[in-house]
């Protein structure tokens, strides 16, 4: 992993725990909206930030297929990028 990508993604790590304890139940709707889409097959994540949110819902749903968009292009790189079949 070259060091710009392992900056990258200690940066976005900071960013979602950040965000996580920013946002009042942040996890709970993330929760609630793995149930809502479970029966969702494609799916597209418009301003998807450091993927976090559609890197759960790939987990959670092996039939997904999503489309992740991103206009801040330093943030899309990270754990999201290695799932490409996917997306």
């Amino acid at each position: 992993m070259t060091e710009i990508v392992k900056s990258y993604n200690e940066q976005a790590k900071a960013y979602d725990d950040f965000t996580k304890k920013l946002v009042p139940d942040y996890e709970v709707f993330h929760d609630l909206l793995l149930d809502f889409l479970v029966q969702v097959t494609n799916l597209v994540d418009i301003g998807c930030g450091t993927g976090n949110i559609s890197l759960r819902l790939l987990d959670s749903n092996p039939a997904l297929q999503l489309t992740a968009a991103e206009s801040h292009h330093k943030r899309l790189p990270g754990p999201l990028a290695e799932k490409p079949a996917r997306i």
